[in-house]
């Protein structure tokens, strides 16, 4: 299974840097981070050698940049009509899935590697605290993943691109929102303790904060689990239809 699994990987993560579209994400991914990150957050008058601006607008990034990279992962296949072929290749429906998958964890990989550049910067002009810095990226691999594991579903359940897309951002937005302060700051406590923990954002606030809790990296992996399982379903169902 990893053989196959892995030359899945290697052919999907190669198709992101064999045409424009891949560069040009990466570019406006760093293009935009950044840009918030030295403008948007005053940092230059703030005079903190901290990233806790960049990590709190990450997830604002995410909810657009990651459907636009998983929205082509299926409906792409049925666009150009190889969908049949692949499915026909003696691998798993899984191996597929797991593979593209993975490659589209490493593409988001390759972009926030790229910003590494920022945490390199603040330890040349101040004393950074390394421990949400390290927290930060760690829940901004795991919220990726689980956006990347709505986004394949929606490509899958979708022949649209644009429709996979919105269909991403919708559900990722909710995961999002269940948990935002300004809507459970009214609701009982028992309540409002319930819907922070279905909330993406809260589980990485917790990471960000340098001390990582087994809860929140389950519920992570929970979510990539389920969707990607309901992905398999999804493809096979077309497989049969």
């Amino acid at each position: 299974m990893l053989r196959r699994t892995g030359a899945i990987f290697r052919k999907e993560f190669g198709g992101y840097f064999s045409t424009p579209a891949g560069y040009i994400y990466l570019f406006l991914f760093l293009v935009i981070s950044m840009g918030f990150f030295f403008g948007g957050q005053d940092f230059f008058t703030r005079n903190q050698a901290s990233m806790r601006g960049y990590f709190l607008f990450l997830p604002t990034m995410f909810l657009f940049f990651i459907p636009a990279v998983a929205m082509r992962l299926w409906a792409e296949e049925r666009a150009r009509g190889t969908q049949e072929i692949l499915l026909t290749l003696p691998v798993t429906d899984l191996e597929v899935i797991v593979g593209k998958f993975l490659a589209a964890v490493a593409f988001i990989g390759v972009a926030l590697v790229l910003s590494l550049s920022l945490p390199v910067t603040l330890s040349f002009i101040g004393r950074p605290d390394w421990g949400p810095i390290i927290g930060g990226y760690l829940g901004a691999v795991l919220m990726g993943s689980a956006f990347l594991s709505i986004g394949i579903y929606m490509s899958a359940v979708n022949s649209n691109q644009m429709m996979a897309f919105l269909g991403a951002l919708v559900v990722s937005a909710l995961f999002m929102l269940v948990s935002a302060e300004f809507l459970t700051q009214h609701l009982p406590e028992s309540i409002r303790r319930f819907s922070q923990y279905f909330g993406m954002g809260y589980h990485f606030a917790n990471i960000g904060k340098g001390v990582v809790d087994l809860r929140d990296v389950l519920y992570y992996v929970s979510i990539i689990v389920f969707f990607l399982f309901m992905t398999v379903r999804a493809v096979q169902s077309r497989r049969w239809a």
